[in-house]
């Protein structure tokens, strides 16, 4: 399933033991790529955020998911995240210049309290910058995932252990 844009009060909600475990992940990366906007909305977050890493648990899942720490999603983590992953291939990295992403990030997280979903407001933003149709750009997923900070579960699975 695509990220979608639920938000964690309807998710909080809902049993997540409907939810396959890609659905759940999915989730997990909507949560971090959601801007801060107050403290009550980050404790609401981390709750579900918690709730479904518990879930995930409790299905012994142990392929590739974020971090057990929810992060709040700045300019500077974005930037950062865009520098490391170098999606439009300007060398950055090579050239020894971190803040080459540090505008597009700004600009995104001026956009990014709108309605539209994070990689949307992304992808129309490098999209528009670097003079590419969105369609014709790199796939974005290796940048929500370094945000994310998405890694291989170290949990050991019961029916392998």
């Amino acid at each position: 399933m695509p990220h979608s844009h639920t938000t964690q009060s309807n998710l909080s909600q809902l049993n997540l033991s409907q939810y396959t475990s890609d659905r759940l992940v999915a989730e997990l990366k909507v949560l971090q790529t959601l801007p801060y906007q107050n403290w009550l909305s980050m404790l609401g977050r981390s709750k579900v955020f918690e709730a479904i890493h518990a879930e995930l648990d409790r299905r012994n899942y142990n392929g590739p998911r974020p971090g057990r720490q929810l992060r709040r999603l700045t300019a500077e983590r974005l930037a950062e995240a865009l520098y490391v992953v170098d999606p439009m291939n300007t060398s950055c990295k090579e050239n020894d210049c971190p803040d080459e992403y540090a505008r597009i990030a700004r600009q995104v997280m001026a956009q990014v309290y709108g309605d539209d979903p994070f990689h949307l407001v992304l992808a129309d933003v490098l999209s528009r910058n670097f003079g590419f149709a969105e369609r014709e750009l790199p796939d974005l997923q290796a940048v929500i995932d370094h945000l994310a900070d998405v890694r291989v579960s170290s949990r050991v699975s019961e029916s392998t252990g």
